[in-house]
């Protein structure tokens, strides 16, 4: 296993494009966002790829069938639906990230939607759980304010020590958040239609969009791992110095950055007497099977595992209230196939899930499970559903 930790430094504008069209006469693209996990992802992959001379032209490789067995060797001719694929190469690459990086912060993360802000925009207190029967189950808890309500606060960033503060509830330091006018900046962009065949411009075909202009002092964070390196993989992934990032391929610099530097909040200590609350705080999206429900929770209770000594340990716990804002729309082109992948709902970073435990070791079992660990029901070897782990607490 080879792992890199990366500062992705752009040369140009970047434009990560969402839902909003941006045909001609359909309005105004918007890209004025991190990068989905999965565009990180798909964007080291090609440029292994161009980097390393590999074509991923063909068509003739052929995949598993989406409807074989899994875990057992089968016959690809007796299935009508074939797949087919790129390239089999860089497979076994991992995501942790992408995460804003400034020289003088270091590592930024999204702030939690559980806050409390008081007239200055500054939060002062996070919301505290209310036990309610009303609740729909198997939730049993709803979060509150404990506070008189103000105005929402103004997005933005924390650096590690913020959080960390966050996490134990300690919000007597400064948590003011970094405003995202200070990392980049958007700008409004006309563009024409290419055309793929010829590689000119269509005539009439105007379209516009917003893209991210960063700042000076702003890269971006990625951690990327070649788990399973095969052949002369290895070689390749190190010495790889460039990515074609975004739509239309801008250019951004790789530089190395030492492990040490790459602090990340520390799991927060747990208290020897109960109860034992623990909330996770999503700092990247997550695509969940339940919308917003994680597959690993069934009726309220933790499915997850952890394997000490060799056997698997259940963890009892249950999800007893969460706070969700508005959900991210995914989407993408297959190349492969030459048409739109499904669009789906992804739970946005700042998103709080809430659990009960049943003992002191089922609260240090859940907090392994989930701290910095990709939970996401879908794509987690690409970055999506990673969090950190803190103390709830309940209004009494």
């Amino acid at each position: 296993m080879t792992t890199r930790d990366l500062l992705i430094e752009p040369t140009d504008i970047l434009f990560f494009r969402d839902a909003i069209p941006m045909s001609a006469g359909q309005g105004q693209g918007g890209g004025v966002r991190l990068p989905l996990p999965s565009t990180m992802h798909g964007a080291f992959r090609a440029s292994l790829h161009l980097d390393s001379g590999t074509s991923v032209t063909g068509r003739n490789q052929q995949g598993r069938p989406k409807d074989a067995p899994r875990g057992e060797h089968v016959d690809f001719s007796q299935y009508q639906q074939q797949k087919t694929i790129a390239s089999a190469r860089y497979q076994s690459l991992q995501l942790q990230g992408p995460l804003p990086w400034h020289k003088d912060y270091g590592l930024l993360f999204p702030i939690p939607l559980d806050l409390c802000w008081n007239k200055d925009k500054i939060p002062e207190e996070a919301l505290k759980l209310l036990e309610k029967s009303s609740v729909d189950k198997p939730l049993t808890h709803i979060p509150v304010s404990p506070v008189p309500p103000q105005k929402a606060g103004e997005s933005g960033w924390w650096t590690t020590k913020q959080y960390e503060a966050y996490l134990k509830g300690d919000f007597s330091i400064d948590l003011k958040p970094i405003p995202t006018g200070d990392l980049w900046q958007a700008e409004y962009r006309v563009g024409v239609e290419i055309s793929p065949e010829t590689y000119g411009s269509v005539e009439g075909q105007l379209y516009a969009s917003n893209v991210m202009r960063f700042d000076e002092k702003t890269s971006l964070w990625s951690r990327a791992i070649l788990k399973n390196p095969k052949n002369d993989e290895t070689g390749e992934f190190t010495k790889l110095q460039w990515l074609l990032l975004g739509g239309e391929r801008r250019l951004a610099r790789l530089q190395n950055l030492e492990s040490n530097k790459t602090v990340l909040p520390e799991a927060v200590k747990l208290r020897e007497n109960g109860p034992w609350l623990i909330k996770w705080v999503l700092v990247t999206p997550s695509i969940f099977i339940g919308g917003y429900m994680p597959g690993w929770i069934v009726d309220g209770d933790v499915m997850l595992q952890l394997t000490e000594n060799g056997e698997k340990q259940p963890i009892k716990a249950k999800l007893i209230s969460h706070c969700v804002g508005k959900p991210m729309t995914i989407s993408g082109r297959d190349l492969m196939g030459e048409h739109p992948k499904p669009t789906r709902l992804a739970v946005a970073p700042g998103a709080v899930y809430y659990f009960k435990c049943e003992s002191l070791e089922d609260a240090r079992k859940l907090t392994t499970a989930l701290h910095w660990k990709p939970r996401s029901d879908f794509e987690g070897e690409k970055g999506f559903g990673y969090g950190f782990c803190g103390r709830a607490e309940v209004i009494k």
